[in-house]
């Protein structure tokens, strides 16, 4: 007869069950209600999908693996400096870290639930380190939307030559100021350690100085990538609502949106509202119409969010317990 399970076992089990119920709750009601405004588009865009074209569908379901699979190598490139994890197990990090944002502002919880997987005593460092990964896809944002922004500053506000061309000239700066400033983060640690502050975090804080130059720019480029898949699933989206939309004018739209999305505070439940509103403002400068706006948006949100953050949900239900309270994966 087997042994029966301790009591603060069977709890956990029990707490796991709880956040997996509430979890896969709050996504079902706020994918239900942003459906329920969409229902009177549903039945154009259902036969829209039926009758698109069979490759676009897989390049476009493609492009979502690849893009949580970079991000789970860019993790893991970065984590093992100070410990050695697999693959799998930083795509479920990933997973349960989408999860955790889903309800936290700009997505700023990520990298608790990331930290999940990391032994104990590395959480603090990976934690640490988790900013300098996700700080880089921030930069590529930022540094492609500002460029977009040089480009189509005069088609969206009226002004005379020499003020669109100051302010171009400030935009490429900033550009040149977010890199060279994310390049020398390491640099902070000078700063911490001549605070007058005692405590195991000030310590912690010197595993940035294990970042190189070079990983830095795998950092940068895993994001470029990253970045780049996810403008072509929107491209396609849009290509397959109008096919007679400008490619090359939709990736720097694309750009623009990505740009104002991240520098607009939301929360991940309302997230898709915020998106919506700008890209109806940034995508009608193509012709592009608001039901297919809108259409696009919850295709790329649902793939890109809520899929990844159910994973991540029942990821939670494989968290082992241990008296260290050191959760790891079975």
């Amino acid at each position: 007869m087997a042994a029966k399970k301790p009591w603060y076992e069977q709890l956990w089990w029990l707490i796991k069950l709880l956040v997996f119920l509430v979890s896969c709750w709050f996504i079902y009601v706020h994918v239900h209600t942003e459906m329920d405004e969409l229902e009177t588009y549903l039945t154009q865009y259902k036969e829209t999908i039926l009758t698109a074209s069979p490759f676009l569908l897989f390049s476009f379901l493609i492009l979502a693996l690849s893009n949580w699979s970079l991000e789970a190598l860019k993790w893991r490139w970065i984590i093992r400096k100070i410990e050695n994890i697999s693959f799998l197990q930083s795509l479920r990090a990933f997973f349960n870290g989408v999860t955790v944002s889903f309800f936290t502002p700009n997505r700023s919880g990520e990298f608790a639930g990331r930290i999940l997987y990391l032994s104990p005593e590395n959480r603090v460092r990976g934690a640490l380190l988790t900013f300098i990964s996700s700080s880089s896809q921030l930069l590529v944002t930022l540094q492609l939307g500002l460029i977009s922004l040089v480009y189509f500053l005069p088609e969206f506000v009226e002004m005379d030559t020499l003020l669109t061309n100051a302010l171009r000239l400030l935009f490429v700066l900033l550009v040149l100021l977010f890199t060279f400033a994310w390049l020398k983060l390491p640099l902070l640690v000078r700063w911490v350690d001549k605070l007058n502050i005692k405590s195991a975090w000030k310590e912690k804080v010197h595993v940035w100085e294990s970042c190189t130059p070079r990983d830095f720019f795998v950092l940068w480029y895993f994001s470029l990538f990253r970045y780049i898949f996810f403008t072509t699933q929107q491209i396609i989206v849009f290509y397959l609502l109008n096919p007679w939309i400008s490619i090359p004018e939709l990736f720097g739209l694309s750009a623009l949106s990505f740009l104002l999305i991240t520098i607009i505070p939301s929360i991940a439940l309302g997230e898709l509202g915020v998106r919506g509103g700008v890209n109806i403002a940034v995508f009608g400068f193509a012709g592009l119409l608001s039901s297919d706006v809108l259409l696009a948006t919850f295709t790329l949100w649902f793939v890109n969010l809520v899929l990844p953050a159910l994973m991540g949900a029942i990821s939670v239900l494989f968290l082992k317990y241990k008296r260290t309270f050191n959760l790891r994966e079975k």
